[in-house]
C-alpha cells in the first residue's frame, strides 16, 4: 500500500489495531459501530500474501431474495478480468452475484486512514454533525489487491457523463484524499441500524441529506456499477443495496 501511505496519513496507518480487530471478527459476532464487518473470502493467494488484510466486500443482496443477508450468497465487489493484470485509472467497479470468483477480481484490502474525531474538523473537514453522529468510527480507503499484489489503485466515485448527473465507482491512484475515504458505521441518522455482520459505508465528502454523506450503493438489479447515493431506510433484517460486508 505504499502509494497511499503519504506523510499526512502515516500516523493513522501506523496504528493498524482497529483494522485487525475488524478483520478478525468471528462469524457469529455483531460488528460494533466503529468497525466494518469481515467480508467474504478472497483468493488464497491474497490471504497468503496479505494475511489478515485481504477480503472481498459483499452487499446484502442475492439472486434469490430469500437469501439476502446470507453472506455466501451475497453479491461481491468486482472489477473486469483485464484489470487483474492491468489496473488503471477509470477501471469500473461493479458487483457480481458470485462473490467467490477466485480470479483476483474480488481481492481488496481496506486501509484505515482516519478516525472521525469527537470534536474538530480533523484531516477530512468533518463537521459538528459528524462529530456528534460518527465520532470514533473508522474511515477507510479500499485498495484493489489481486492475489495480494499492491496495485496502488483505490475505489473512488467519479462523475459520469454530465448528462446523467451521477457518479460511478472506479479505480483511481490511491492518494489518501477524502474522495477515496468512507466512514464505516452500523448506525446513521433516520435509518435503521445495519443488521449484524453488515455496515454502511458513507462517503466522506459532505452532501445535502439527512446523513450529510452519500452512501456506497450497489445496483438494485444485483449486477452492474457501484456508485454513491442518498442513504435509504430499509427494515432492520432485510437485504439492502447499501448494507455492505459479510461474515466469512
Amino acid at each position: 500500500m505504499s502509494k497511499i501511505r503519504k506523510p499526512a496519513l502515516l500516523a493513522a496507518l501506523a496504528a493498524p489495531a482497529a483494522l485487525a480487530v475488524a478483520l478478525a471478527m468471528p462469524a457469529s459476532a455483531a460488528p460494533g459501530p466503529h468497525h466494518p464487518a469481515r467480508p467474504d473470502a478472497p483468493t488464497a493467494a491474497c490471504e497468503a500474501t496479505l494475511p489478515g488484510q485481504c477480503l472481498t466486500p459483499v452487499v446484502a443482496q442475492s439472486v434469490l431474495a430469500a437469501h439476502n443477508l446470507i453472506p455466501a450468497d451475497d453479491a461481491g465487489m468486482t472489477v473486469p478480468i483485464g484489470a487483474v493484470n492491468n489496473p488503471v485509472n477509470g477501471t469500473p467497479v461493479r458487483v457480481n452475484p458470485d462473490a467467490d470468483l477466485e480470479t483476483g477480481q474480488q481481492d481488496w484490502t481496506p486501509i484505515l486512514v482516519d478516525v472521525v474525531p469527537v470534536t474538530g474538523s480533523g484531516a477530512y473537514l468533518y463537521t459538528p454533525f459528524d462529530n456528534f453522529h460518527y465520532a470514533g468510527r473508522g474511515v477507510y480507503a479500499l485498495e484493489f489487491t489481486p492475489f495480494g499484489q499492491d496495485t496502488g489503485q483505490c475505489i473512488q466515485p467519479t462523475k459520469r457523463d454530465v448528462k446523467f448527473r451521477g457518479t460511478d465507482l472506479t479505480l483511481q491512484e490511491c492518494d489518501g484524499g477524502a474522495d477515496q475515504a468512507f466512514i464505516a458505521t452500523t448506525t446513521a441518522p433516520f435509518v435503521s441500524p445495519a443488521p449484524a455482520g453488515y455496515t454502511y459505508a458513507l462517503w466522506v465528502p459532505q452532501a445535502v441529506n439527512n446523513q450529510h454523506h452519500l452512501a456506497l450503493t450497489a445496483p438494485q438489479r444485483i449486477r452492474g456499477p457501484v456508485d454513491v447515493q442518498r442513504l435509504v431506510n430499509a427494515p432492520l433484517n432485510k437485504g439492502s443495496n447499501q448494507r455492505w460486508s459479510a461474515t466469512s
